[in-house]
């Protein structure tokens, strides 16, 4: 923190269940979010965004598309709120990417949200733009949410940074955290971002009574000084 720990920093709560303004902003800024502030909830790392849009998305007998091999997470979050996965496969014969084909045929109805880790936790395929707004183009036929687990953007290989979901769909969720990029995962402090309001609102209320509704200044402080 290059001018210090502020003294009169209250080391309590941030005083927004959104998280600390300049924080949200920063966040905006520093991962090319094509969004204001407000669209950005501050949450205690990836793993509980996650959480959070899941169940804010998601209700007993819905359907939603996950990938293998991917981060377990979603299927755990399938198994406890009794929503029935669907797995899209990533084909190492196209690079660890998707067959849209594929997708189409998983697609029904009950289809309310596709989880997708971008850049892919284990294979390390990254989507480009063309192709991140292809999946998208699926769901938005039925208005399913494309959940975009985006932890490790910006450690792609070739330095080119992939293209964010939330940029691309007005139902895009997308994911992070300090803890990839950063080296910083001790501080659990991650965010979630998305162009739909009224789902920040499902999830800030979720954040609010059923797990950490507020995190640290001390947290918001250090990882606004690093981002």
């Amino acid at each position: 923190v290059l001018d210090g720990i502020p003294l009169d920093l209250r080391l309590e709560k941030s005083g927004s269940r959104y998280g600390y303004p300049p924080l949200r902003q920063r966040i905006a800024e520093s991962q090319r979010y094509e969004v204001a502030p407000e669209h950005v909830l501050v949450t205690s790392g990836t793993q509980h965004a996650n959480f959070l849009a899941f169940a804010a998305t998601l209700e007993a007998g819905d359907e939603a598309i996950g990938e293998s091999p991917s981060w377990e997470q979603p299927q755990v979050l399938c198994e406890a709120f009794k929503v029935e996965p669907r797995i899209l496969r990533r084909r190492p014969e196209l690079g660890w990417r998707f067959d849209l084909d594929e997708l189409r045929a998983l697609m029904s109805p009950r289809v309310k949200l596709i989880y997708l880790c971008h850049p892919s936790n284990p294979t390390g395929a990254v989507l480009d733009e063309r192709e991140l707004r292809a999946i998208c183009d699926v769901a938005d036929r039925t208005g399913a949410y494309v959940l975009s687990d985006e932890i490790y953007r910006g450690l792609e290989w070739d330095g080119v940074l992939s293209p964010s979901v939330v940029n691309t769909y007005e139902r895009g969720i997308t994911t992070s955290s300090v803890s990839k990029t950063l080296g910083m995962s001790g501080l659990r402090l991650g965010w979630l971002a998305t162009r739909d309001r009224d789902l920040i609102e499902r999830c800030v209320n979720l954040k609010y009574y059923i797990s950490l509704h507020q995190q640290s200044r001390l947290d918001e402080v250090v990882a606004m000084a690093a981002l």
